[in-house]
């Protein structure tokens, strides 16, 4: 989900005051929330169990990473006294990062301990698999209009994106004195993101500065987010990654 927005700033009483800056989506609650792990295989999502002599020929599995939250954008800057100047517009949230991938044509995630195996297992499956993208960041909102114009808030930083992990049989292998045995893939894997990683989300925009009145200076215009960094994706005929 989304962030919320920051408050508005409080109005000055003086006629000098300056208003009250405006919320800022800054705070824990308003950074976009964080997209769920997704875990698909032909025959179970996770496994700490023998899979033996079996085999999904489903035909296609089809998967899309889910998406971190949009950053909140930053609250309005409070009204001023007649003379002053205006309350700074907020500063916007983090996007919320994005949630892991792990896609197999048998299971996308294993752990297979001394004893367990992956033996004797086949998928004809064809894989297709699309990551999610980390949360944009919030938008800083624009200093407000007045005597003194108000400065613009600081867009939020994008999210960092999160892995991908498939693999014709298993996506993420952790093998504890477990194995791959016999088995063997022949679908065809498609990993659909931007050259080979998962996107980063990108920066908020940045806040405009307000107009000031006549014979009084504007504002200066926030600052943009950062974009969120990329991330790889890890594909193979068997599994996608094994620790």
């Amino acid at each position: 989900g989304s962030g919320g927005q920051g408050g508005t700033g409080g109005a000055a009483t003086l006629s000098t005051g300056q208003g009250g800056p405006g919320g800022s989506g800054t705070a824990a609650i308003a950074i976009g929330g964080a997209g769920g792990a997704t875990y698909v295989g032909g025959l179970t999502g996770q496994t700490i169990s023998d899979i033996i002599n079996s085999s999904s020929t489903a035909g296609t599995i089809t998967v899309t990473g889910a998406s971190g939250g949009t950053g909140g954008a930053g609250g309005t800057g409070g009204d001023p006294g007649t003379s002053a100047r205006n309350g700074a517009g907020g500063n916007g949230a983090s996007g919320g990062a994005m949630g892991a991938v792990f896609v197999g044509g048998i299971a996308g995630y294993a752990l297979t301990t001394a004893g367990i195996r992956l033996d004797t297992d086949y998928s004809l499956d064809n894989i297709i698999v699309t990551g999610g993208q980390g949360g944009t960041g919030g938008a800083g909102t624009s200093g407000t209009n007045g005597a003194a114009g108000g400065i613009g808030g600081i867009g939020g930083a994008g999210a960092a994106a999160s892995p991908i992990y498939a693999g014709g049989i298993v996506g993420y292998l952790v093998s504890l004195g477990g194995n791959i045995t016999y088995s063997y893939a022949t679908g065809s894997l498609t990993v659909n993101s931007a050259v080979g990683t998962s996107k980063g989300g990108a920066g908020g925009a940045a806040g405009n500065g307000g107009n000031g009145a006549a014979s009084m200076t504007g504002g200066a215009a926030g600052t943009g987010g950062a974009g969120g960094a990329g991330q790889i994706a890890y594909a193979g005929g068997l599994a996608g990654a094994t620790f």
